[in-house]
């Protein structure tokens, strides 16, 4: 994903036998090889997320979104300067998941898409979304 202006790689460190989070661009040497990855071995990604979320001074936030797949032509270089970690198409619709510390800001990029997009998780987002919109009724009343 990238963050920061830096793409971010989380992946399982043998070494220190836990996830972490590589900056891809000081990664100078890299290695294939043979061994295989056990995923009951290792706790989940999901659970390192949510471990992260409360480190930082601005948590980050796993957020789920989805757009309709006509929609995503606008969305397309814009979704990696907002944490893009996961994208898959479903059916007419495309699911994206982002690791993001600033959901007003995230949410003011959302409203951008109108009613097309849809928030998944967090709540939080989606209350933030609320109150931005009640902000913009309020200006133009």
């Amino acid at each position: 994903f990238l963050a920061s202006h830096y793409w971010h790689l989380i992946a399982y460190c043998r070494l220190r036998k836990g996830y972490r989070d590589f900056r891809i661009d000081r990664i100078r040497k890299l290695n294939v090889l043979p061994d295989t990855y056990k995923r009951n071995n290792h706790p989940s990604l999901q659970s390192y997320l949510e471990e992260q979320r409360y480190k930082d001074d601005h948590p980050a936030y796993l957020i789920k979104i989805t757009v309709e797949n006509d929609l995503m032509r606008f969305v397309h270089d814009q979704k990696y300067y907002f944490g893009l970690m996961e994208e898959k198409t479903v059916n007419d619709k495309t699911e994206l998941a982002f690791l993001h510390s600033y959901l007003g800001y995230f949410a003011r990029w959302l409203l951008m898409l109108g009613n097309r997009v849809e928030v998944k998780q967090p709540e939080e987002l989606k209350m933030v979304i609320g109150e931005l919109l009640n902000e913009l009724q309020a200006h133009y009343s």
